[in-house]
């Protein structure tokens, strides 16, 4: 296109040459006039198709590049804050777990659960500090994310709730999937959520893992006392006093024990005994002083739980204790039932976030190199004089805003070549009315002096730019002498 525009103007420069002689011959400067105004008419044209285009590509070059500004932008952010959380878990899980593996896992399990990366990265960190085994991590994190959708919770909550069952019970823990299970059969079997049960875990399991009640036995406990009606913080509470009273040397439910059988709880558990064997021996021994199971414990916690249990009926407990042991894969079952419209578009939505922290990842190694020569290009910069300093902070400012100066650009272009062609149809308008009415000599000189102001606006155009071109060399040479940036306008306007 500029190629073209430069051959029109050279056409039409060659026309206008014209107008100098018009006083010599009507007929030829007619001819002239008409040439000139059908030069300029074409020039127009292409002045006004470049405008067109450089101006849509000057909007289109600000738009196109605003998403993918974004994206990376919004990826490289997400890939860092992931990247941090991941070498948090390299630095607990050592040689086992090395950071590429953390991050191929990281990412599965969070495209299979729909719980953002980092979120993931963080609760393994979470559980290694909690005393995870780092060769276990992996499945102890993915069996929490799950039972965080089966079980309606957080992955805080249930990291911290599983961690702490591990710590009480240690070697004699089930393993992390089977406790898991448990908690949702407690959910499913009594009125308790899996959040409400890990939040409450904590004040129970150190007493029952000392005393040697298992966790099928509280899940039983808390199913069969919520069930009936016993909200869940006195839930936890009553199971606490109901175990600690029983574990404790010298209440009346340990002597009564001791009495019957030579043996405290701690024994009996040992010898296999669950909560419901050992309270019906309580029963027994009441039953025999004309008492209730309520008169076994001084604590009115304990006695809410220990009567709540009997009246249910102790083998109840035994039964509900063996649905506790037989809920294996209950968490991936209500796991996939959770996976509604919402759950699935949820998913897919963190699916799309992990591409960005993909791109994101794609553009560090870019913007490491990048980073790299911003640090050479500053020590450059540092060690230049403050003209040359001044120059180019000016003119970067101005590049700043490429895009809309293009498209702004592109419109002063279009809007010129409009001129420009209206200016050569009118030049040609005259040149035809002239030839039409066969007016010469004296006519044609007033048409050409009234055609004037137009000719010479156009005539100034073609002279600036010729100008500028003639003059380029000295401009230059005085603007480097101002030290460049806005001394080319200086220098200009000085010529």
């Amino acid at each position: 296109d500029i190629k073209d525009i430069d051959k029109s103007i050279k056409g039409a420069e060659k026309s206008t040459k014209g107008f100098g002689k018009a006083a010599d011959g009507a007929k030829k400067s007619l001819f002239n006039l008409a040439g000139a105004g059908k030069g300029l008419k074409d020039l127009g044209g292409k002045f006004e198709a470049l405008g067109g285009k450089v101006k849509k590509f000057g909007t289109n070059l600000s738009k196109a590049t605003l998403p993918l500004a974004g994206a990376l932008a919004g990826g490289t952010k997400m890939f860092m804050d992931l990247d941090n959380s991941i070498r948090k878990v390299s630095t607990l899980s050592g040689d086992i777990l090395p950071v590429e593996k953390i991050r191929e896992e990281t990412r599965r399990i969070s495209d299979m659960s729909g719980i953002a990366s980092k979120e993931v990265a963080e609760s393994m960190y979470e559980a290694l500090s909690a005393g995870v085994d780092p060769s276990k991590v992996t499945g102890f994190t993915e069996s929490a994310v799950k039972l965080t959708k089966a079980g309606f919770s957080d992955m805080s909550t249930v990291i911290d709730a599983t961690t702490s069952v591990l710590n009480a019970y240690g070697d004699k823990a089930y393993d992390v999937s089977k406790i898991h299970d448990i908690m949702v059969m407690t959910q499913n079997k009594g009125k308790i959520t899996v959040d409400e049960l890990g939040r409450s875990l904590g004040r129970t399991i150190p007493v029952a893992a000392a005393s040697g009640v298992a966790l099928d036995q509280l899940g039983a406990a808390f199913s069969i006392l919520t069930v009936n009606g016993v909200p869940v913080a006195e839930t936890t509470t009553s199971i606490r006093g109901l175990l600690t009273e029983l574990s404790s040397s010298g209440t009346k439910a340990d002597k009564a024990l001791r009495q019957k059988t030579g043996k405290g709880f701690k024994d009996l558990t040992k010898d296999g005994k669950n909560l419901a064997d050992v309270l019906k021996i309580l029963n027994e021994a009441a039953t025999a002083n004309g008492q209730s199971i309520k008169d076994m414990f001084g604590n009115i916690t304990a006695q809410t739980a220990a009567d709540v249990l009997n009246n249910n009926g102790l083998d109840k407990f035994t039964e509900m204790q063996k649905i506790m042991n037989e809920s294996g894969g209950i968490v991936d079952a209500n796991f996939e039932k959770m996976l509604g419209p919402g759950e699935k578009l949820a998913r897919v939505s963190n699916k799309i976030k992990n591409n960005l922290i993909d791109l994101g990842a794609e553009a560090v190694p870019y913007l490491e190199i990048l980073g790299e020569k911003i640090g050479e290009l500053s020590d450059w910069f540092a060690g230049l004089d403050k003209g040359t300093k001044d120059t180019i902070v000016q003119w970067g400012l101005l590049l700043v805003a490429a895009g809309p100066v293009i498209a702004i650009f592109g419109t002063i272009i279009g809007v010129v070549g409009k001129i420009v062609m209206v200016g050569g149809f009118l030049l040609q308008g005259i040149g035809l009315l002239a030839s039409t009415a066969g007016i010469l000599g004296q006519g044609l000189m007033f048409i050409v002096t009234a055609g004037g102001p137009v000719i010479w606006v156009f005539a100034a155009i073609g002279g600036v730019i010729a100008w500028l071109i003639t003059h380029f060399q000295s401009i230059k040479a005085r603007a480097d002498e101002l030290g460049g940036g806005m001394g080319w306008l200086q220098a200009i306007l000085e010529e």
